[in-house]
């Protein structure tokens, strides 16, 4: 039984009720180590998603540019989803987590100024500085794989059984 499973990651609301298992993953008390913000096990695979809205409304001009920069330079993008995700990785494998389910990296990117082109060059980019695992070499994880950049509205889709609703 999942005892909270409906987060609120700055003004988007994420429901993850009807996943076997979901937790924020992104929180403040592990010193040094990074993380993606939520950890979600379905019948078949882990999702570790990670969420980025220059979008919302309440965001301040300059951190939104800032951000804007820094995801259109190819090193910055790998450093901070790359960090992101072998750090959560190496969180969840020391509280003894086993993976025997793909783990699916999710990006949440909700930007009306990176299209599906932007999308798919940012997520070439990051996937190449990615960790690959081989299953045979590590038993605690079965696959990883950098699953896609999207929008909301695409993250929706991919997974009809969550709702993200913007809250104002």
């Amino acid at each position: 039984m999942i005892v909270n499973s409906v987060f609120i990651e700055g003004d988007l609301r994420f429901d993850f009720s009807k996943s076997r298992k979901a937790f924020v993953a992104d929180k403040p008390e592990y010193a040094g180590l990074s993380a993606v913000d939520f950890i979600v096990e379905n019948e078949n695979e882990w999702l570790f998603i990670e969420v980025k809205d220059p979008d919302n409304p309440k965001a301040k001009k300059e951190c939104r540019d800032r951000f804007l920069a820094e995801m259109k330079d190819a090193e910055t993008c790998k450093n901070i989803f790359g960090k992101k995700l072998k750090d959560s990785l190496l969180r969840q494998l020391a509280r003894g987590e086993c993976f025997s389910k793909p783990v699916k990296y999710v990006v949440v990117l909700e930007c009306t100024e990176f299209d599906a082109l932007l999308r798919l060059k940012l997520f070439e980019d990051v996937n190449s500085a990615l960790p690959k695992f081989n299953e045979d070499e590590y038993a605690a994880i079965k696959r990883v794989e950098f699953h896609r950049i999207c929008n909301i509205d695409d993250f929706m889709e991919d997974y009809s059984m969550f709702e993200v609703k913007r809250i104002i």
